[in-house]
């Protein structure tokens, strides 16, 4: 594997190799901490060049920038799609409904990228995979729109960005149009305030609509994440949302950390300083925690009531040990001072 690794660092290898490989690393360097301890840095180093190879074919260096960096990769160039409306005759009679949905998907996007969006949405309307609509329908509507948010134009990204179902990139996209908004004119940024969190709440309201899922966890805490320095009300019923999302997913038996993060979604989460990789910074539990450690620094008495509404032991907790760090973190700083509790702060089980 470090070979294979090793060897495939070049310019001129295909992007989505370069995202494969670095999953790869990143999964040896877990696999190896245990076992093969002295091969953990070398993995650790391939994948630090691997997603600096990444980044570089970006529009903003990943790593330092903290912002949702897009792939510039797929650009929308008007064209002739008669050639993909005389193939999916020859799609329509593929027995296989998850190899027809594939080769769907191939033709919608294809549609897209040659700016036939009617064509693009007739196609999608035939699979019947969930997973793979939900999929088909971010890449379809992903160019449009980066476009629309390069043009500053927010009710037509916002427009886009509805239409997409898959849960977690369609929230990532109005993520990036929140902070793009933010950015596009700090002086009135006050004033823009009321845009930013209406476009957050209708993340919110979507992603209630979803069906139980950790990816859908992950979008609201994203939400959350963005939401709690703006509206710190609507903040912790994001955060709710997603306890009560992982609750239901832990009583069915279900794991964390099998959700995987398909390729053209890592280019679309905003990586601050503080993590290498994507997949690090929406990470389930961590985000749950840095939330939480968030909130204790404001309303301690908020956050332990968030962290007993988990009915799963474990997760809750977790949840008290971050609130212990955020107020250790606290009264740590030299200039903090000493919270003003008479008493010890009790929360009672509903």
């Amino acid at each position: 594997m470090l070979v294979k690794l090793r060897r495939n660092i070049r310019p001129d290898t295909p992007t989505l190799q370069l995202d494969s490989d670095l999953s790869d690393a990143q999964s040896m360097s877990r696999r190896t901490a245990a076992s093969f301890p002295h091969l953990q840095p070398e993995f650790d180093t391939l994948a630090y060049e691997l997603a600096a190879l990444l980044n570089a074919r970006s529009d903003r260096p990943l790593a330092s920038s903290g912002r949702i960096v897009i792939s510039m990769g797929d650009k929308i160039e008007p064209g002739d799609t008669q050639e993909i409306s005389d193939v999916i005759s020859k799609v329509d009679a593929i027995k296989d409904p998850v190899a027809r949905d594939k080769e769907y998907q191939k033709l919608a996007v294809k549609a897209s990228l040659k700016e036939n969006l009617w064509l693009a949405e007739d196609i999608i309307s035939k699979i019947t995979t969930d997973e793979i609509r939900q999929e088909t329908t971010f890449k379809v509507y992903s160019p449009f729109i980066r476009k629309a948010i390069s043009e500053s134009d927010w009710s037509l990204s916002e427009k886009y960005a509805l239409k997409v179902e898959d849960p977690l990139g369609r929230t990532l996209a109005f993520d990036r149009m929140a902070q793009a908004m933010a950015r596009s004119d700090k002086d009135k940024l006050d004033k823009d305030k009321l845009s930013i969190k209406r476009i957050y709440n209708v993340a919110l309201t979507r992603l209630e609509r979803n069906s139980p899922t950790e990816a859908v966890v992950k979008a609201f805490l994203i939400v959350a994440r963005s939401l709690y320095p703006l509206d710190p009300i609507e903040g912790v019923r994001a955060i709710n949302s997603a306890v009560s999302v992982l609750d239901e997913l832990t009583k069915s038996g279900g794991e964390l950390g099998e959700a995987s993060l398909r390729s053209e979604l890592h280019l679309w989460v905003r990586l601050p300083n503080s993590y290498a990789f994507v997949e690090e910074a929406i990470d389930t539990i961590d985000m749950f925690g840095t939330a939480l450690k968030e909130i204790a620094k404001r309303d301690v008495k908020e956050a332990l009531i968030i962290a007993i509404g988990f009915t799963h032991p474990g997760l809750e907790a977790l949840a008290h040990l971050a609130i212990s760090k955020a107020l250790l973190e606290e009264a740590k700083k030299p200039s903090s001072r000493t919270p003003q509790v008479k008493k010890p702060v009790s929360v009672a089980r509903p």
